[in-house]
């Protein structure tokens, strides 16, 4: 895919202020249009990876020699982000920012702290290369990032131990229970999970409530039109805690 520098006439604030990924999107194959009236752009990066920072670098690098335009980039640890995008998206916003998608982004759409790239996503005809990833990134049919890529959550095990100790895959809760307690009697911790960061918690109930009140359910909850203080989510918390009572997970973790 290329595009004709000169015949872009899109302004920097209309690009991307405040979306995650305009750069960095170019390793996917995706080329970035000129902001044709910018002297100089703006990137806040959560990038916490040394290569991808160089990479990142390197992009912007070599848009700056096929554009002229300058390239700021500010890089900032991954969870100090968290809070200070809050700020500057309010005081001082970038023209690109990084952030996640989903609901996480649809948060600030809705305060209008981040812009409509609808346009782009037509003329570059992005959607024939992200297929259904665009709906990580709409919001009521607009757009309003580019995702650099995607994340696999999952619960994962040792194929290998499981082999050695004759364990199956846990398919229903009362198998999951049976494991744990196998597992614990060969003196072994069921689950390894770290939460230093709260977001592997997070993650944890996202994955219980979507199996237990599906997803309709928790889009709802995402969305705020369900309380946390539902009783819907009593169950949750109740087989969390079973879980948790019951030793499944690593100590201090």
């Amino acid at each position: 895919m290329t595009t004709d520098f000169s015949a872009l006439t899109t302004t920097r604030r209309r690009f991307l202020k405040g979306t995650g990924a305009a750069l960095a999107a170019s390793a996917t194959g995706l080329c970035l249009p000129a902001l044709a009236q910018a002297q100089e752009i703006t990137i806040i990066s959560n990038l916490s990876n040394v290569e991808q920072r160089q990479i990142l670098q390197r992009l912007a690098s070599e848009y700056e020699a096929k554009s002229g335009t300058k390239i700021v980039i500010n890089n900032m640890d991954h969870e100090a982000h968290k809070t200070a995008i809050r700020s500057y998206l309010v005081v001082g916003a970038p023209d690109i920012c990084f952030w996640f998608s989903g609901n996480r982004m649809k948060a600030f759409v809705n305060k209008g702290l981040f812009d409509d790239i609808s346009d782009l996503f037509a003329k570059e005809n992005y959607k024939s290369v992200l297929g259904a990833t665009t709906s990580a990134v709409t919001v009521d049919g607009k757009q309003y990032g580019l995702p650099m890529g995607g994340l696999l959550w999952g619960l994962f095990y040792r194929k290998d131990v499981f082999a050695e100790k004759n364990w199956s895959p846990p398919k229903t809760w009362n198998d999951f229970l049976a494991f744990g307690e196998a597992a614990k009697s060969a003196k072994m911790i069921p689950i390894s999970m770290g939460t230093k960061e709260l977001w592997p918690a997070g993650g944890w109930f996202d994955h219980m409530n979507l199996r237990i009140n599906g997803l309709d359910k928790h889009i709802a909850l995402m969305d705020g039109k369900v309380p946390y203080t539902d009783p819907m989510l009593t169950p949750v918390f109740d087989k969390w805690n079973d879980l948790i009572k019951a030793g499944f997970f690593s100590p201090s973790h």
